[in-house]
């Protein structure tokens, strides 16, 4: 993939196994992190320890992210309850889930 202003690439690493895809990223990778001045004329400062730099822009942004999603959810609404725990939630903590149903189309 190409992008003609593009700082900050993707790390992603494809294997086929028979005839399947598997996507994943690098350990490492920037990927999980919110990606900050992209489009910039003026490059940020290489140094991750600058509090300016890429790296820390995108951590703090990531972070400003989820505490947001945490802030917003409704103590004591409607809450669902599905048959399988969340994968991404540590033992006795409450996240701001969100599930996804995926219509099924009638091929006719």
């Amino acid at each position: 993939m190409c992008a003609p202003r593009s700082v900050y690439s993707w790390d992603i690493v494809i294997q086929r196994v028979g005839n399947k895809l598997f996507f994943d990223k690098r350990d490492g990778s920037q990927l999980d992190l919110l990606s900050v001045n992209e489009t910039s004329s003026e490059p940020l400062p290489e140094a991750k320890e600058d509090i300016n730099s890429a790296h820390s822009l995108s951590v703090e942004a990531t972070y400003i992210n989820q505490n947001f999603s945490q802030q917003v959810l409704v103590r004591d609404g409607n809450k669902v309850t599905f048959d399988e725990p969340n994968p991404f939630a540590s033992e006795g903590e409450e996240v701001a889930s969100v599930a996804y149903r995926v219509p099924t189309l009638e091929v006719g």
